[in-house]
């Protein structure tokens, strides 16, 4: 019967959760929803996540290069000007495994990747955001209708992925 109990518990906690973010300010989170060209030699980073029934409850950062960009929530999504003409990689944050793309990066360009997370067995609560790009259409529409999240702002003090490196 505890076990019932605390399955019931972690699966309402998971499922009816809402995880929030720091949000950069109205103005700037509608300046970045332009999705103005970048410059020849500059390219834009978009980081999106859409609102799921698994993982609305979980705040995920999201890593640029090793750094931090920003943490998502539902309905959230993040963006960075970056030096173009390079290989980047992109990770979000796992309980389980790393999760990136290394991606080359032309400039003049924006590119979007949409977060999505997953729960691996809903009683264990074990999480993971699987990360994909998708087309500029795509990705204009989803965030078109989201918020920005904080710039270098994470919450994790400890990234898994650093264990693989």
């Amino acid at each position: 019967m505890k076990k019932l109990f605390i399955a019931i518990f972690a699966l309402t906690f998971i499922l009816a959760g809402c995880a929030s973010v720091d949000l950069e300010n109205k103005e700037q989170s509608e300046a970045a929803k332009i999705f103005k060209q970048p410059d020849p030699d500059k390219a834009g980073i978009y980081v999106y996540r859409p609102s799921t029934i698994a993982g609305d409850g979980m705040r995920l950062d999201v890593y640029l290069d090793g750094d931090c960009l920003g943490a998502t929530g539902p309905n959230v999504f993040l963006y960075k000007e970056v030096p173009a003409n390079i290989y980047h990689t992109v990770a979000s944050e796992s309980v389980v495994s790393p999760n990136e793309l290394k991606v080359y990066i032309s400039g003049g360009k924006n590119y979007f990747f949409r977060q999505t997370p997953t729960v691996e067995g809903l009683i264990s609560g074990i999480y993971t955001a699987k990360l994909a790009e998708v087309t500029e259409s795509v990705g204009k529409k989803a965030i078109s209708k989201m918020d920005q999240g904080k710039t270098g702002k994470c919450y994790s003090d400890f990234h898994l992925s650093t264990l693989f490196d």
